[in-house]
């Protein structure tokens, strides 16, 4: 696989898989990426699996060492693509870099969520809406697993309290998605009661 054809070959790929509905949005940028260090790097002949696997665990400080091994199964798929075509076209091992374990969650007990909702609902000032909204968002976070930018990215008629079960939206997660989050009893009674002080409030 020539240097000179990898843009070629990049959009070839990537015009296959969002028809089978495939979402590319960081690999794609990635991927382009790779191209450019490829066509900075590589001679005249075909290009050598050791340059995917530099680029992959090349940091910077807009990425770090944990995702080295996605990178190289992106770069991976490409060639693999690109094999079919151009038996010539070398394909990196998969197991040359190692996956970055993940480190263990730290779990928050339930006393721990009612201690940090009260010490919410104790901010000041007593007459504004800051203490209401703190708590309520906390307790929306923690029984609906939603993330901290997604619960303080909520509005109030997105909030769906009258459904049944009552529900809020969950937009624009890992995959790209939105859907509806139903919602335990416990959030319900708060998010009424704060839905009822908030124009009240300042």
């Amino acid at each position: 696989m020539s240097h000179r054809d990898l843009p070629l070959h990049l959009d070839a790929s990537l015009g296959v898989r969002p028809a089978l509905g495939v979402q590319l949005r960081a690999e794609r940028t990635l991927l382009r990426e790779l191209v450019r260090d490829s066509e900075t790097h590589a001679d005249a002949g075909p290009i050598r699996a050791y340059l995917a696997v530099d680029w992959a665990c090349a940091a910077s400080t807009q990425r770090g060492a944990s995702g080295a091994a996605q990178r190289l199964r992106m770069a991976r798929g490409l060639r693999t693509y690109r094999r079919a075509i151009l038996p010539e076209t070398a394909v990196p091992n998969s197991g040359l870099v190692r996956a970055c374990r993940r480190p263990t969650p730290s779990l928050v007990t339930a006393p721990q969520i009612t201690a940090v909702i009260r010490a919410a609902q104790d901010l000041g000032p007593r007459s504004s809406r800051r203490p209401h909204t703190f708590a309520t968002c906390i307790g929306v976070v923690a029984s609906t697993g939603l993330r901290v930018g997604e619960a303080i990215r909520l509005t109030v008629p997105d909030v769906h309290l009258d459904a049944t079960p009552p529900v809020v939206p969950r937009r624009e997660t890992t995959f790209h998605t939105s859907r509806l989050v139903p919602l335990p009893p416990t959030p319900v009674v708060p998010l009424r009661r704060y839905r009822a002080v908030r124009t009240t409030l300042h």
